[in-house]
């Protein structure tokens, strides 16, 4: 792993081990959802992308997130999200014949990173929605194989996400949490022959999950 992807795994858990004695919940989130938005710089994908099929029909994402919420309004959590096939591997752009032999034979993305939460007192509205605005960093990695498996693409770089939704609780222990989320690079990477320009990539989810809460 290079420099800073591992500072990157550095933060998020420096995030997680901050914490204070005052009052505070521990939210455990398993979710699932889907990709949306995605664009790319990567040979091989600008057909999707023109179609508007990026991610296309294996768009499921699954992960999970760890959040430390203060009863005032601002928390921190570390997120992780596997997308196991980001990149549809089928493409036909003039829609004519048969679709064209697939380049991309499989992907996919995975992001692991440390947020900063900004939310609404609990006291304002203990047991109903509370919305929330988050971001942070972390790595964010990529692999693609692609003609058949002849050539493979691995990337770990440093990536970043913001999004936002809102969290109800439904007991005093569980509730549910929805939200959309965009993922990319912080800076996009020099090309090494995978890409038209500089290597970048960049998607959207839109996820609802169980929270856990203690």
């Amino acid at each position: 792993m290079t420099k800073a992807p591992r500072l990157c795994v550095c933060s998020v858990l420096a995030l997680l081990a901050f914490a204070q004695p005052a009052a505070a919940d521990w939210h455990f989130t398993p979710f699932i959802g889907t990709t949306f938005g995605g664009t790319s710089t990567f040979i091989g994908t600008e057909n999707l992308l023109t179609e508007g099929k990026f991610f296309g029909r294996k768009d499921l994402v699954v992960g999970g997130a760890v959040s430390r919420i203060w009863r005032g309004p601002v928390g921190v959590e570390g997120i992780f999200v596997y997308v196991p096939g980001i990149i549809d591997p089928e493409s036909n752009p003039d829609e004519t014949g048969p679709p064209t032999a697939p380049l991309i034979t499989g992907n996919y993305s995975i992001a692991a990173m440390g947020n900063v939460i900004f939310t609404t007192p609990r006291a304002w509205n203990e047991h109903g929605l509370r919305p929330f605005v988050s971001g942070g960093f972390g790595l964010l990695h990529l692999t693609m194989e692609t003609l058949d498996g002849a050539l493979t693409l691995r990337r770990n770089v440093a990536g970043y996400n913001v999004g936002g939704g809102a969290i109800g609780l439904i007991s005093d222990r569980t509730g549910v949490r929805f939200e959309a989320r965009r993922f990319a690079y912080v800076k996009p990477s020099d090309s090494s022959g995978f890409s038209i320009g500089d290597e970048t990539y960049s998607y959207w989810t839109a996820t609802v999950g169980v929270v856990f809460r203690y």
